[in-house]
C-alpha cells in the first residue's frame, strides 16, 4: 500500500478514536449509598477501590465494589475510562489474584437494576450505572475528578 493510501486510513482511525473515548467518559455514572458523605473522588481511588487496593471509605465503612456484567456497554465504558484497562485485562488480572491467593473480585451483577439495590442496600457500596438508569433516592451520584 502506498502512503496516500494508508493516510487517510490512519486519519480516520484517529478521529474514531477520539469520538469514542469522548462518549465513554459520560456513558455511566458512578453510585454510591445516599448515606455516604463522599461527593466526589479521583479516578485514582475509584481505581483503587475497584481492584480492592482501597479497603476503607475516608468515614471509616467499608468499601464494597460492586461490577456489571463483563459483557455490558456500560462495563467497557466504565473499565476504559476509570480503571485504564479493557475487561479482558480486568478479568485477566482477578484471575491471577484469585488464584495466588490474593482476592477475589467485585460481584458481577446483571444490570442497572442490580446495581442500584446492592448499592442501596449497603452503605459503604459503589458502583456505575448507564446514563438512562432511574436512580431513587436511596442512591446518590458522585463525581470523578481527574
Amino acid at each position: 500500500m502506498t502512503i496516500h493510501r494508508i493516510a487517510p486510513l490512519l486519519l480516520l482511525a484517529a478521529l474514531a478514536s477520539i469520538g469514542t473515548g469522548r462518549a465513554t467518559d459520560s456513558a455511566f455514572r458512578l453510585i454510591v449509598h445516599v448515606d455516604n458523605p463522599t461527593a466526589a473522588t479521583t479516578r485514582a481511588e475509584v481505581s483503587s477501590a475497584f481492584l480492592k487496593k482501597r479497603q476503607r471509605w475516608d468515614f471509616g465503612g467499608k468499601v464494597l465494589p460492586v461490577d456489571q456484567d463483563p459483557g455490558s456497554g456500560v462495563r467497557t465504558a466504565f473499565s476504559s475510562s476509570t480503571l485504564g484497562r479493557d475487561v479482558a485485562a480486568i478479568k485477566s488480572f482477578w484471575q491471577r489474584e484469585f488464584f495466588s491467593g490474593r482476592g477475589t473480585p467485585p460481584p458481577e451483577l446483571g444490570s442497572d437494576e442490580e446495581v442500584i439495590v446492592f448499592v442501596a442496600s449497603n452503605p459503604g457500596a459503589i458502583g456505575y450505572v448507564s446514563l438512562r438508569a432511574r436512580l431513587p433516592s436511596t442512591v446518590k451520584v458522585i463525581e470523578i475528578n481527574p
